[in-house]
């Protein structure tokens, strides 16, 4: 029985494809038990669950285009002002924060699935992805090297290297490797593009990012510990 069919399909369920073994069939039906006991339990007045993605996205696609739809209204057909564009005005407020509410959710959501698939489901990462992972960086550097303060090109190679081998050999520290990587990428790309160099807001903005892909990393591993 193979267990990384299992943990890949217990994590991603239909997302993982059709099970082609006993150990995917298995992963499949524990990911379709942990998704039934959180239904069941708000169904008995328990606490709400937080929409799925396709759910999420479909209320964004609502909000957006009542969003644009009330704007629209607002600015080319209604007259400045009124009940009328009073009535619009307030429609694009409350669906622009809709879809704001809606936009996180969905982010959430996609970093969950993203780092599942890194985690549990994607392919196991060897040598070649730590060369690969050096190459990138090394590119990335080369581009951005005016963000990257001390760090010459090599150095950042060797550390995207390091984190995948990493990530590679010791499993409970693959959300840590994906945090690390995720506020050092956000934040070269911010101080190169929006913030001045070595920007404390650019800084402060990168590591909120890596704590999130950390706490969704150990989220994901607490699940599949649990299912």
């Amino acid at each position: 029985m193979s267990l990384n069919d299992y943990n890949r399909h217990a994590t991603l369920g239909p997302m993982a494809g059709p099970a082609t073994s006993a150990a995917a069939a298995a992963g499949q039906a524990a990911y379709q038990r942990a998704h039934e006991r959180p239904r069941e339990s708000g169904a008995g007045g328990g606490n709400a669950e937080m929409p799925g993605l396709r759910a999420s996205l479909l209320m964004l696609a609502l909000f957006g285009g009542i969003f644009v739809a009330s704007v629209a209204m607002g600015l080319f057909v209604l007259p400045e002002t009124g009940i009328a564009a009073t009535i619009a005005a307030g429609a694009a407020l409350l669906s622009g924060l809709g879809f704001v509410i809606f936009g996180v959710i969905v982010g959430i959501e996609a970093v969950k699935h993203a780092l599942a698939w890194l985690i549990f489901g994607g392919a196991e990462i060897g040598l070649g992805w730590a060369l690969g992972a050096a190459v990138v960086a090394f590119v990335f550097a080369a581009i951005h090297f005016y963000a990257l303060g001390p760090l010459s090109e090599w150095m950042v190679a060797l550390i995207a290297a390091a984190l995948t081998l990493v990530a590679r050999w010791v499993r409970v520290l693959r959300p840590l490797a994906a945090a690390v990587a995720t506020g050092a990428v956000a934040y070269v790309l911010i101080a190169s593009h929006v913030y001045e160099h070595h920007s404390l807001t650019a800084a402060l903005i990168a590591g909120a990012a890596g704590l999130v892909v950390l706490a969704a990393g150990h989220a994901a591993q607490a699940r599949r510990r649990h299912s």
